[in-house]
């Protein structure tokens, strides 16, 4: 049957590209470059990534491809598996309840659905194409290949070749390159098509087992047989472990030394073993007392990340205790780690934890939805794990990612995330095992339909292609007419909403010292940047950064009543920032014309013994015009959220 062949072929293709083109992170807060030529859409893999609300679109299109062509499949006793990651998307439910960030909620929502649709599409296919799962496997593999030598080429070429392009392009524009990016370059950790080389370590946790795996089989091709097996598949482990070395990940390392742990877990000696409990018992200790190590390491240079991550936990765990039922919404716990982080403390958008990400976000519900999803590997090997080997390097790889997803967004990466989803839920699975009984035939309806949903992330594209086309300048036009369009057809992003208001914002409240490129002329920028701050504050109401620019547009346009309430928000949403309090000061005031000046300076906290110290950075030329700034800032008194006071000074 012609159809069930291109089936195959179709999720094949898929599962080989999902990791080449879908390394980014899914949810609201991300502006994916949306590829507009034909050329991009071929390349984009290569960097960008592909933006992840597409990867849903495929996996609704494999599922509803999937029901046409095949019939119910069997029930089997396992057959469930392949909706285990449908606990977590239901839990998210919980998270719509509160949130004010939409854009995101949806984004998160239709991401896990497209999991749980890949799974269900390929073991409904699995059961009638039995060529299906070596194939997919094959292709798993394949991709995964591929993404290890891009990985050696960057640390051996690639990112020398970059660091150089960057410097000389920073020489030619006479714009000082990110101290940041340059110092993540001279690390040269590797990344492959991932956005970090964190999750690109995570991907090689989940893959290196059955890499290894298949190239043993694989070597059965060549002659001699015996030698050809142990050469490709020690080549391959070599390939997978250095690259996995030049990631950096610590918690990638501890996530394989886990699935290690759990492979041997699995050999039949062990399970013939008399005190073979004794070792999950010493995996527990072992991975408590790394994390009580990395909690207590706060002073030690090399573990700077994880002690940075405990903070993360420590403001989830708050938001959780705060709300334990419902979590503070889904999207909603960046806005509330700025509001509660210490003042030192660096930004981060997720918690690097699933579990405590979804407590935090949806509630108890959430949190236990998590642990299921994550703990599913190691229920299957401690309780099914025994007896073949395949199925314990899949194991060996699940139960890795698992423990990484503790430590890391892992979830939130489709390339990673979808394999995931449905080697738990397929591959898993012995292929003689006998049926309870079919599903009934009517379950092609709901299934059909849940694919059908999956698709609904199409309404995005002509929007985001539209304005992927305005943020490189390829309009010409009436660009507010522009964007009040895209903004009509996405009604809950805020991408188009920024730009708007940040054409009109350069202009009303300059950067001192640079020039404006494009000013726009004072009644429109009025207009418009009124409009869309006000919209802005609306939509997403819990974001610092949205309600200062408010507070210094509402300034320079004499709105002090407004501006007095902006800045009060953003106080409230994000204590930790010192323009916030400069141009507090400036509105207490009533001089607009230190708006410019708050926003240009660059300050940074001291911690001293008897309260804190801001220190406003300017350019020598710059520092006269703060100096009545500082000295009303002083005059304020102002106090952090800590009871400690705040002193201003200009070094």
């Amino acid at each position: 049957m012609k159809a069930a062949k291109y089936l195959r072929y179709y999720l094949c293709i898929l599962v080989f590209l999902l990791p080449l083109l879908f390394g980014s992170y899914a949810g609201g807060t991300e502006q994916p470059n949306f590829p507009v030529s034909i050329l991009e859409w071929l390349i984009c893999g290569m960097t960008p990534s592909f933006p992840a609300f597409l990867a849903p679109i495929l996996s609704g299109i494999a599922l509803m491809f999937a029901v046409a062509v095949h019939p119910a499949p069997p029930r089997t006793a396992k057959s469930c598996l392949c909706l285990t990651w449908s606990i977590p998307l239901l839990a998210g439910l919980m998270g719509l309840v509160r949130t004010t960030e939409y854009d995101y909620a949806f984004n998160w929502l239709f991401h896990f659905a497209g999991a749980v649709a890949l799974a269900v599409a390929v073991y409904w296919t699995a059961a009638q194409d039995k060529e299906l799962m070596p194939a997919l496997l094959n292709s798993i593999v394949a991709s995964a290949l591929l993404l290890v030598l891009t990985g050696w080429y960057q640390r051996l070429i690639g990112l020398d070749d970059k660091l150089r392009m960057f410097r000389e392009n920073a020489v030619k524009t006479g714009i000082p390159l990110d101290g940041k990016l340059e110092q993540k370059l001279l690390q040269k950790r590797v990344y492959s098509f991932f956005i970090d080389p964190n999750l690109f370590g995570a991907h090689l946790v989940l893959t290196l087992p059955i890499s290894c795996w298949c190239l043993y089989g694989w070597g059965g091709h060549f002659k001699p047989e015996l030698t050809s097996r142990r050469v490709l598949a020690g080549l391959g482990l070599l390939l997978f472990l250095v690259a996995l070395y030049w990631t950096g990940s610590r918690g990638a390392a501890i996530g394989l030394v886990i699935g290690f742990a759990v492979a041997i877990w699995c050999e039949p000696i062990i399970q013939r073993w008399k005190w073979k409990w004794v070792l999950p018992v010493l995996a527990v200790v072992g991975v408590v007392a790394i994390v009580c190590f990395a909690a207590l390491s706060h002073g030690r240079e090399g573990m700077k990340s994880a002690s940075a991550r405990v903070g993360y936990y420590a403001v989830a765990w708050r938001m959780f205790t705060e709300s334990p039922v419902t979590g503070k919404g889904l999207g909603e716990f960046f806005p509330h780690y700025m509001k509660y982080k210490p003042v030192h403390a660096e930004e981060t958008r997720d918690p690097h934890n699933f579990v405590l990400g979804m407590l935090s976000q949806n509630g108890i519900f959430g949190g236990i939805a998590a642990l299921i999803a994550l703990g599913m590997p190691f229920f299957l090997a401690v309780f099914h794990g025994g007896g073949n080997r395949r199925r314990s390097m899949l194991l060996f790889g699940l139960c890795g990612w698992s423990v990484h997803t503790l430590f890391e967004f892992n979830e939130l990466i489709p390339g990673t995330f979808y394999l995931v989803a449905l080697l738990l839920g397929v591959v898993l699975l012995d292929n003689d095992e006998a049926p309870v009984r079919r599903i009934a035939n009517w379950v092609r309806i709901p299934a059909a339909l849940f694919g059908l949903v999956c698709l609904v992330p199409v309404l995005r594209i002509p929007g985001e292609r539209g304005f992927q086309q305005l943020e490189r300048g390829e309009f010409a036009g009436n660009i507010f007419g522009r964007l009040d369009e895209l903004s009509e057809s996405l009604p809950r992003s805020v991408g188009p909403l920024v730009m708007k208001f940040n054409v009109c914002y350069e202009s009303l409240v300059p950067r001192l010292g640079r020039e404006v490129r494009q000013p726009v002329p004072r009644d429109l920028a009025e207009r418009h940047g009124l409009s869309a701050i006000r919209q802005l504050t609306r939509l997403v109401p819990h974001r610092s950064s949205n309600w200062r620019k408010a507070a210094e547009v509402f300034a320079v346009t004499g709105e002090w009543s407004e501006a007095e309430q902006a800045i009060e928000q953003a106080l409230e949403w994000y204590p930790g920032n010192g323009n916030n309090y400069l141009v507090k000061a400036g509105i207490i005031r009533r001089r607009a014309d230190w708006m410019p000046v708050a926003k240009t300076c660059d300050t940074y906290f001291r911690n001293q013994e008897d309260g804190y110290r801001l220190d406003m950075v300017l350019d020598e030329e710059l520092k006269p015009l703060a100096k009545d700034l500082c000295d009303a800032a002083n005059e304020a008194k102002f106090v952090y959220q800590d009871g400690r006071p705040i002193r201003f000074s200009i070094p």
